[in-house]
């Protein structure tokens, strides 16, 4: 769920379990056609300049891949070219053909804060959506740039407006880390606890993505923490990452502990369930002092009903999360319901020191 390369460069964003992409075109080649979009690109104003005195028409053309020389200005951030293509004719509201993004979106996602007030002051929609994810620009910029975020939203763009899968700008900042775009936002009336189609709030994406700031801050803002999307809870995502830092913000925020979610195909793992997969043993005891039941069962492979915490450090060799599970009253001989103890899941998988350490406790 959301969250690996920077659209600046790839145009990628992560929303969910999906990835959905839009790379540009390489960039036109010098040519007969091509020059006006090569000097949109540069931003090399005086040949734009004698490009556009002999042939108004330029302003209006589109390359091979359909782009228009403003949207390639806007991108780059090349402000002289662009006023000049806009003077000349150009469509601030000129939209891709194969995707509907337009040269806001496109300066708005890469960052151009200077790019994108000039589309605004010609009298670019800010509510245009592309033909994909339904976004509008303040989706792009939401996970980049806080200033651009707040030119969008001073320009009439909606806060919370939702693409086609119910993602809203809080969710993108949220996913990406961006604090500053997140306070924006909610400052502006945001709702924190919009879920997407996949039940997710922004919340859900900062425990997931580790952006512990930003958690803290959705969560003073009125975030519930217990929240459960399609499978579990903002606690259950830290837990997997094994963030302790995040844990601790959620636990003190009133996360429940304990809070059942169907995570690794177990519908009713507890967060300290997931935590114990990873060798985490910090994360572990964040839990554990925050009120994790150590003796909690769930159902699930591969040893039948009844796993408790222990069995799932010690069936892993993780000693250091053993420990600690021990030191908080973790039964070394709770069986699951095929009659298996700690002490044979980590005999099952060659873990003699494991065996050794939870012998001694027992």
């Amino acid at each position: 769920k959301m969250h690996g390369l920077h659209v600046s460069f790839f145009f990628l964003l992560l929303i969910g379990h999906t990835a959905v992409a839009f790379p540009p075109p390489e960039a036109p080649k010098q040519g007969p056609r091509a020059t006006i979009f090569e000097v949109a690109r540069s931003g090399d104003e005086e040949t734009a300049y004698e490009l556009l005195s002999v042939s108004s028409e330029l302003a209006t053309a589109r390359d091979e891949h359909g782009w228009p020389p403003l949207t390639w200005a806007a991108r780059y951030g090349n402000v002289g070219v662009m006023e000049m293509l806009l003077e000349t004719g150009a469509d601030p509201n000129a939209r891709l053909t194969s995707n509907g993004t337009t040269a806001l979106m496109w300066a708005a996602c890469e960052g151009k804060a200077d790019a994108v007030q000039v589309l605004l002051s010609a009298g670019a929609d800010v509510n245009t959506r592309d033909d994909n994810l339904r976004w509008v620009a303040v989706h792009w910029a939401a996970s980049v740039d806080a200033n651009i975020t707040k030119m969008l939203l001073d320009a009439g763009s909606e806060v919370s407006v939702k693409g086609r899968d119910g993602t809203t700008a809080l969710h993108l900042a949220a996913a990406h880390g961006k604090e500053e775009c997140a306070k924006v936002l909610i400052s502006r009336g945001a709702i924190v606890g919009v879920q997407d189609a996949q039940k997710m709030t922004a919340l859900h994406l900062a425990a997931m993505n580790g952006h512990t700031a930003v958690a803290e801050h959705l969560l003073q803002s009125g975030s519930d923490p217990d929240t459960l999307d399609d499978q579990c809870a903002p606690l259950h995502y830290a837990a997997s990452r094994g963030d302790a830092a995040t844990i601790r913000v959620l636990l003190a925020a009133g996360a429940d502990p304990n809070r059942r979610g169907d995570m690794y195909k177990t519908s009713d793992s507890t967060p300290l369930h997931v935590a114990s997969r990873s060798d985490n043993e910090e994360a572990v005891r964040a839990l554990l002092e925050g009120g994790g039941g150590a003796n909690l069962t769930l159902v699930g492979p591969p040893y039948g009903d009844a796993q408790t915490p222990l069995h799932t450090a010690a069936e892993r060799g993780f000693n250091g999360v053993v420990k600690a599970l021990l030191e908080h009253g973790a039964m070394v001989n709770a069986t699951t319901s095929g009659g298996w103890t700690a002490i044979d899941c980590a005999h099952e998988r060659g873990h003699l020191d494991t065996v050794r350490l939870l012998e001694e406790a027992g």
